[in-house]
């Protein structure tokens, strides 16, 4: 899951708004795709002014938006812009890990592509504390889980 930047063509009196950091105006794009590389998700229309995670919240809030939660027990993986929380993993800040999505696919299987029916269960993003350190502790567990099957110390 992310985010990204696709060139628009706005009104002048929108044209600030849709500017993104580099400059350039653009929509900014909420985007999932399974591994396969087939999208199961797509949510447009926010300027690209806009940071990744509010434009994450507000598809995840949004019932509307049938936001494809992954079912338990499975992640999307995302950037460091996401928050860490139920069914998000983002990277360890330390960046312990390289190469996530090739050790997931090749040798470490408990992560499976993330592909819900569209239905959320849910239209409330949990970001309490407790939720983002829980989410941290699973995603530590799977950390070190795959850096010992690949032979770390």
């Amino acid at each position: 899951m992310d985010d990204m930047m696709i060139p628009v063509v706005v009104p002048t009196e929108l044209r600030e708004a849709y500017r993104n950091r580099l400059g350039r105006v653009a929509q900014n794009v909420l985007a999932i795709v399974d591994f396969d590389m087939k999208f199961i998700f797509v949510y447009t229309g926010w300027e690209g002014s806009a940071h990744d995670a509010r434009v994450f919240h507000h598809a995840a809030s949004d019932p509307e938006a049938h936001f494809p939660w992954p079912p338990e027990g499975q992640y999307y993986l995302v950037d460091s812009a996401y928050p860490c929380t139920t069914g998000l993993m983002p990277p360890i800040q330390e960046n312990v890990i390289t190469g996530v999505i090739v050790t997931i696919r090749g040798v470490f299987m408990v992560i499976e592509p993330a592909v819900g029916d569209g239905a959320s269960s849910s239209t409330h993003v949990d970001l309490s504390i407790e939720a983002q350190n829980n989410m941290a502790a699973i995603r530590d567990e799977i950390a070190i889980s795959m850096w010992e099957a690949r032979g770390g110390h």
